[in-house]
C-alpha cells in the first residue's frame, strides 16, 4: 500500500466516524439526583436519531449494530452494574441494541448465511429523527456511600467480531467500536 493510500483510508475512516458522531444523540431522561442504599434505581436513556436520514444503524442489517453500554460505578470506580459489554464477540446478552435481525424460514436467527434469510424477525434501528428509550434497573449495594457514576455510551460497529473471525479467520481482522456518544451522571447515596 502506498502511503497516499494509507493517509486517505485514515482521512476516510476519521470522516466515517464524524459522521456517525453527528447522526445520533445520547441522554439520560429525568436522571434521578439521589438513590438510597438497598433500593432498586431506575435509570431511562433516550437515544435519538438526529442526523442520520435514514433507519439508524443502515445498510448491511446482519453485522451493523448500535447499542447503548451502560455502567454504573461507585466513588472507587468500582462497577456495581453493567449491561452493553462484547463478550465473546458479540454485545452481551440482554444488550439494548438497534439494531434488524434476519430470520429463516422457520424462524429461526440467521447470522452468517443471509442467503437463508427470507424475514426480519425483529427491527428496532431508530428511524430517521425518529428515538428510542431504554430503561435499565440496579440496586445500589447496602452499603455504598457518597455517589455513584453514570456512564451511557452509545456505540457502533459494523460487524461483530463473531462475523470477522468467521469470514476471515479467528484475529485476522479486528472489529472497530466506534463511540458515537456519551452521557455521564453522578447520583447521591442517601444512607
Amino acid at each position: 500500500m502506498t502511503l497516499h493510500k494509507h493517509f486517505n483510508e485514515i482521512e476516510r475512516a476519521e470522516r466515517d466516524r464524524k459522521l456517525l458522531q453527528s447522526a445520533a444523540t445520547i441522554e439520560l431522561v429525568d436522571p434521578p439526583e439521589e438513590a438510597e442504599a438497598g433500593q432498586n434505581l431506575r435509570v431511562r436513556v433516550k437515544v435519538e436519531n438526529v442526523g442520520a436520514g435514514h433507519k439508524l444503524p443502515t445498510g448491511f442489517p446482519e453485522g451493523r449494530e448500535a447499542w447503548v453500554d451502560f455502567q454504573v460505578m461507585d466513588e472507587g470506580c468500582n462497577e456495581i452494574f453493567r449491561l452493553g459489554a462484547i463478550k465473546d464477540g458479540h454485545t452481551e446478552e440482554g444488550t439494548k441494541s438497534f439494531k434488524a435481525i434476519l430470520g429463516d424460514r422457520s424462524g429461526k436467527v440467521v447470522d452468517l448465511d443471509v442467503w437463508e434469510a427470507d424475514r426480519i424477525l425483529s427491527d428496532t434501528r431508530i428511524l430517521p429523527k425518529g428515538f428510542a428509550q431504554v430503561e435499565y434497573v440496579f440496586q445500589v449495594p447496602r452499603r455504598a456511600k457518597g455517589s455513584l457514576r453514570i456512564v451511557a455510551d452509545l456505540n457502533y460497529m459494523s460487524f461483530p467480531q463473531f462475523i470477522l473471525d468467521e469470514l476471515f479467520g479467528a484475529g485476522t481482522i479486528k472489529s472497530e467500536v466506534v463511540l458515537i456518544g456519551s452521557v455521564t451522571h453522578a447520583v447521591k447515596i442517601k444512607n
